[in-house]
């Protein structure tokens, strides 16, 4: 299943990501929504509006990630649009979404698999 929350690595962040198409496809551009939410104590101070946002995705078995370099705009105060993503290759892929807030990264992560 493509999609769905994920808890950034160090667990201040909850991410929803919401593909587009929902069925992500092998070699054809796609987007990303995502939603951003506060998920500790230490994060609820943090208003998403402040948090900015990168996205990749890579192959850690082949080490490589896309050929392309994604776009991230914020369409509200927690809300994120990621287009131009693509993946070129069957497979094992992580996507990686950082969370940028006064320095500091916190790494939110999903793991899928891409028919060929």
């Amino acid at each position: 299943a493509f999609g769905g929350e994920i808890l950034s690595a160090a667990g201040g962040w909850r991410v929803r990501w919401t593909p587009d198409p929902p069925v992500i496809p092998l070699d054809a551009l796609f987007s990303v929504d995502l939603l951003v939410a506060p998920a500790s104590p230490e994060t609820a101070s943090i208003p998403p509006a402040d948090v900015e946002v990168a996205i990749d995705a890579r192959m850690p078995h082949h080490r490589h990630g896309m050929l392309v370099r994604p776009t991230v705009r914020r369409i509200g105060p927690d809300r994120f649009r990621c287009e131009g993503l693509m993946l070129h290759m069957p497979g094992y892929w992580e996507l990686h979404v950082d969370l940028v807030t006064g320095g500091s990264v916190e790494r939110a992560q999903a793991s899928f698999e891409i028919d060929g």
